[in-house]
């Protein structure tokens, strides 16, 4: 390709953004087979992951390690997005990428990775470093006092309710609520759903709210399914797969169309059930 290798990048990205995420990895494919560098490899990985294909995306990653130079951020990024495939794989790219100075900037990063991924003796170091930090008052990290603490997680405690208030009378977006509680969407739309669903009592349980009671509804509107274009957030995607009518809505309503944002959307949700908590061994 006569293009420059960051320009013929940006064009592959643009690919990707405009729904061509197949083209976009084929030419990404063979800008790696042309010039495999850490910059290339990085692209491919990206699209990978935006278009679901995490076996892929770790069979790219695995080609890093073979890389000779080191940088730290496109280590930690191949670590986090392989978590739940290869844990194996991603403690050898978390190790290889703390061989080179960690910045405070990334730190948090590699701690959170590394309690991920179980290897607590191997944080301390760092763990140690962020306590450091964090009384002397450099870098992100804060050092607070018990009664500190416990005031945070009492105010924590109200914005909780508050949020949940406004939930419960339909005056939030739920993206907004799961953002502000720092909870996945999954959570509304299958742990919860299956909590009710185990041990139904209205009267006192959480409700999931699924509809906007003012749009009007169509008595007809399956048999007027050809005439309509179906979108799927990411909350219907959820809540349509917990109720296993995922196969059907897409038979009844193909083709279906979806954000090209889905598959990290759908990967962050995974993120939230990993542990990232030194064990209690």
């Amino acid at each position: 390709n006569a293009l420059p290798t960051d320009i013929y990048q940006l064009k592959i990205y643009c690919q990707a953004r405009s729904g061509l995420i197949s083209q976009a990895i084929a030419e990404a494919e063979e800008l790696v087979r042309s010039q495999e560098t850490i910059e290339t490899l990085t692209t491919l990985m990206d699209l990978q992951l935006n278009q679901g294909n995490v076996r892929g995306l770790a069979q790219t990653a695995s080609r890093l390690l073979k890389q000779e130079e080191v940088q730290l951020v496109p280590l930690l990024r191949a670590t986090r997005y392989i978590l739940s495939e290869d844990r194996n794989l991603a403690r050898q790219l978390w190790r290889r990428a703390i061989t080179v100075e960690v910045t405070s900037d990334v730190l948090g990063e590699v701690i959170s990775l590394g309690y991920n991924l179980g290897l607590d003796r191997e944080v301390q170091p760092f763990t140690h470093r962020a306590q450091i930090l964090a009384i002397t008052g450099q870098g992100p990290f804060q050092a607070v006092r018990v009664h500190e603490l416990l005031e945070m997680g009492r105010q924590w405690q109200e914005y909780g309710q508050e949020i949940n208030q406004h939930y419960d009378q339909a005056q939030l977006p739920i993206h907004f609520v799961a953002q502000a509680r720092r909870f996945p969407l999954a959570l509304f739309f299958h742990t919860l759903t299956r909590i009710n669903e185990s041990n139904p009592n209205p009267h006192t349980q959480a409700s999931t709210l699924v509809r906007y009671g003012a749009r009007p509804y169509y008595n007809d509107f399956a048999n007027l399914n050809k005439q309509w274009r179906l979108h799927l957030d990411i909350t219907a995607l959820l809540l349509a797969a917990h109720l296993e009518i995922l196969d059907i809505v897409e038979q009844c309503f193909s083709p279906i169309r979806i954000s090209p944002n889905l598959s990290t959307a759908l990967f962050q949700e995974l993120e939230y059930f990993l542990q990232n908590q030194p064990s209690r061994e």
